[in-house]
């Protein structure tokens, strides 16, 4: 693999410059067009709006309900079955084959994660792996 007039060959080398590229991209980066006047404003629309933010507009009502059985089901129905399973190794296809009680626990917790605003941190984790494409973008070398 060839970037920034360097090959890499190893793996070590591989996960290295993928490891610099992500640092990159999820460093945190001082912008001259966001300064802290720029901060400020923002931080106090936030605070002056509050709690009523993201409040849901009265003509979206049906966004406040819970989420129901069946709307459960059509989304299990459309899911790809053979995706891979996350870090808690479960996979998209056990989801399918759940039974009722099960669809309902879920759907406890779905509907409370909604209501309060709060993703699990479980459900925030995600495994990334790079794949090397096969083409001449220079720029672009990885899939994820």
């Amino acid at each position: 693999m060839d970037m920034y007039d360097k090959t890499y060959n190893s793996p070590e080398e591989k996960a290295e410059l993928f490891g610099t590229l992500l640092a990159e991209i999820f460093t945190e980066n001082i912008e001259p067009n966001f300064d802290s006047t720029h901060k400020k404003i923002i931080d106090d629309f936030i605070e002056e709006k509050g709690s009523n933010l993201f409040v849901t507009n009265p003509t979206d009502k049906d966004l406040d309900e819970d989420i129901s059985i069946e709307e459960l089901d059509e989304a299990l129905k459309s899911i790809n079955r053979k995706s891979s399973p996350g870090p808690d190794k479960i996979t998209n296809k056990h989801l399918s084959n759940l039974g009722i009680h099960s669809k309902h626990l879920i759907l406890k917790i779905i509907n409370l994660s909604w209501k309060e605003g709060i993703i699990l941190d479980d459900w925030k984790i995600a495994k990334i792996t790079m794949l090397e494409k096969d083409v001449s973008d220079k720029n672009n070398p990885f899939l994820l």
